[in-house]
């Protein structure tokens, strides 16, 4: 990894406001208060009534990786906390969603691999994730 490649935190949030917007559409907003920062990545965070997305970015792997937790009075709650829930996003469109299908990613080449892989969980989500994204209370499981 050098320097510039891109792979930044400040990146990774400007490439979110851009491609991750329509969240905001559709009951989601994006709570800065609940992101991370850190030497090795930081995180983005979409918060509706019942259902949270959270955006991880690992500087060192150089990947962005999705993750699903249920909000409970609009505090984000795991699978370790009672009640809680929380998952890889396409684990747990495989698993409660019936997903098994491949998005292809529309980006063109020439984007960088930070914003292919935003917008590829932005795809995916639009493709998959209707019952996420309708942040009912049985969105999630259990």
């Amino acid at each position: 990894m050098t320097e510039d490649s891109g792979f930044t935190v400040e990146k990774l949030r400007a490439v979110a406001l851009a491609r991750l917007s329509f969240l905001e559409g559709i009951g989601f907003h994006r709570t800065p208060s609940r992101e991370t920062t850190d030497s090795t990545g930081g995180t983005v965070v979409y918060l509706a009534t019942h259902v949270g997305l959270i955006f991880s970015l690992d500087i060192r792997d150089e990947c962005v990786d999705g993750m699903v937790v249920r909000v409970r009075d609009g505090r984000m709650t795991r699978n370790w906390e009672a009640g809680g829930y929380s998952s890889n996003i396409f684990t747990h469109l495989v698993r409660h969603a019936g997903y098994r299908g491949e998005v292809k990613n529309p980006g063109q080449q020439r984007e960088s691999i930070l914003v292919q892989q935003v917008e590829g969980w932005a795809e995916l989500l639009k493709h998959a994730g209707q019952t996420l994204l309708s942040d009912r209370l049985d969105s999630l499981p259990g």
